[in-house]
């Protein structure tokens, strides 16, 4: 009778384990799914959120664009005159600018070569000077 007592503690503590771990897995599956549940709900109001905010983004989108268009207009109408008039006159500006450039170039080269001939004249006259040859011959 022992042997059978004994068999019935062993089958009750074996029992007891698989109650316990049978509960403790129950447990956790219904706080898994909870969990889940709660971040789905999480997503959902997220993903509304974002819904919300892309088509206040696309609202304010078309605004723009229709601002874009309106500011375009205006100028078409009124700026674009005067702006193709002060590009005229920066154009002019440029012409006489690119002139005068080229006139100070060609006035430095020419001044550079008034100064190389005056040099050479210079020299010219020191060696004529300075050679016996040139005087006894007058």
């Amino acid at each position: 009778m022992e042997t059978g007592l004994g068999i019935l503690i062993l089958l009750s503590f074996v029992n007891g384990a698989f109650a316990i771990a049978f509960i403790y897995y129950a447990y956790q599956i219904h706080s898994v799914r909870s969990q889940y549940e709660d971040m789905l709900m999480k997503q959902t109001s997220l993903q509304n959120k974002q819904s919300v905010e892309n088509a206040l983004l696309r609202e304010k989108g078309h605004e723009m664009e229709e601002l874009l268009r309106d500011i375009q207009a205006n100028m078409e109408k009124d700026s674009y005159k005067n702006l193709s008039k002060i590009n005229d006159k920066l154009k002019a500006l440029e012409v006489i600018t690119e002139n005068h450039a080229k006139s100070h170039q060609l006035t430095q080269a020419f001044e550079k070569k008034v100064m190389e001939n005056f040099t050479n004249i210079n020299q010219w006259k020191k060696k004529l000077g300075e050679d016996p040859t040139l005087i006894r011959g007058y």
